[in-house]
């Protein structure tokens, strides 16, 4: 799973284009930070994809690593400019 994240996002850049692959996303996919709370990897991408000048934004995974059987840790680093 964690191979299929790190080369699916280093493909699609998901982080700020929004190009995220569902089926590595569970129906319980949940978001929340200070600004925003929503249910569902199609509303994220969305979002995201919202969010970011698709001219300027970039996404570079950093460090992509299973820290628990249950849990991959992914560290990016983001550039560009928001919409």
């Amino acid at each position: 799973m964690c191979a299929e994240l790190d080369q699916g996002h280093r493909e699609r850049e998901w982080f700020v284009t929004g190009l995220a692959l569902p089926e590595l996303f569970s129906d319980k996919f949940y978001f929340k930070d200070p600004d925003v709370a929503l249910s569902g990897i199609e509303p994220y991408a969305r979002g995201v994809r919202r969010l970011f000048d698709q001219a300027t934004a970039r996404a570079e995974i950093v460090r992509c690593a299973p820290i628990a059987d249950d849990t991959i840790e992914v560290l990016w680093r983001l550039s560009g400019k928001v919409s």
